[in-house]
């Protein structure tokens, strides 16, 4: 049951959406290029650097992402599936 509120949470935001999406579309990403993905009508700067992070830790936790090597990331499996789960959700 854990395990599915930390997803729900995870998905509850646009923010992780975005990143998620990013990851979903690109593949593995460095932490800067995703920080611009992510906050593109924005330019990315150390201001952000705490939400930014906070969000991750999110999706890390939920295990929707995880980091590959030195400051990259990628989605996992689960989170592709979630990706693909949210359509049918909003269906009514």
């Amino acid at each position: 049951m854990k395990d599915i509120l930390g997803i729900i949470k995870a998905l509850a935001n646009q923010l992780r959406l975005q990143i998620l999406m990013a990851l979903n579309t690109y593949g593995q990403l460095s932490y800067v290029e995703l920080g611009k993905l992510t906050f593109k009508d924005v330019h990315f700067t150390l201001k952000h650097a705490g939400t930014f992070n906070y969000h991750l830790k999110v999706l890390l936790r939920a295990g929707l992402i995880a980091r590959e090597g030195r400051g990259s990331y990628v989605i996992t499996e689960r989170g592709r599936r979630a990706l693909k789960l949210l359509p049918k959700l909003l269906k009514s």
